[in-house]
């Protein structure tokens, strides 16, 4: 309502657009982001929202220019870095990805889903002692966003950081580390 009752109003637009992508629309979502960035072109959460419509219809080079843009008004916004470093990674290159969250590192060091893709992306990019290091971080602080998560998210984030270093264990050869990781 508050979007026909207020054309201009562009977090409306924006919100609209949120909610049509969750329900698949992709279309719509991306007609509403589109509006909303005519009306207000620095509403960072209608940036965001047009880059990932952008990377699920293939045009990554648009989402990662819309993504580089939002770093460029701010760069501490966590949604941003994270989602480019996974753009970067899946059509460029680990090594470009690591960049982009080494470029963060001073605004969410202390973040453990942030650790947990530094470390995923170590992990990848064959720096194993690094990788662990992160993943420890993730599983040791994980505690000091259990008032914001769900037990279900925290268990999650926890898990996948396990697992990840059971990983790097059993790949060189040490299966009862990789265990002791695996079962805790």
């Amino acid at each position: 309502d508050a979007v026909q009752d207020d054309p201009a109003f562009a977090s409306a637009h924006y919100k609209l657009g949120h909610v049509l992508e969750r329900l698949g629309s992709l279309q719509g979502a991306e007609d509403r982001y589109r509006t909303a960035l005519a009306l207000r072109p620095e509403l960072i959460p209608a940036n965001i929202g047009l880059a990932r419509i952008h990377y699920q219809n293939r045009a990554e080079f648009l989402a990662i220019e819309l993504l580089d843009q939002v770093l460029q008004w701010e760069p501490q916004n966590y949604d941003a870095r994270v989602y480019l470093a996974r753009i970067q990674q899946t059509y460029s290159s680990p090594e470009k990805a690591k960049q982009i969250l080494d470029a963060g590192k001073e605004f969410h060091e202390n973040n453990s889903y942030f650790r947990l893709e530094m470390g995923k992306l170590d992990q990848l990019i064959g720096k194993d002692q690094a990788a662990i290091e992160h993943f420890n971080f993730a599983v040791e602080n994980e505690l000091q966003f259990s008032k914001t998560l769900s037990k279900k998210d925290s268990n999650s984030l926890k898990s996948e950081a396990l697992r990840s270093i059971a990983e790097i264990y059993l790949k060189n050869g040490d299966i009862q580390t990789a265990r002791d990781h695996l079962e805790k």
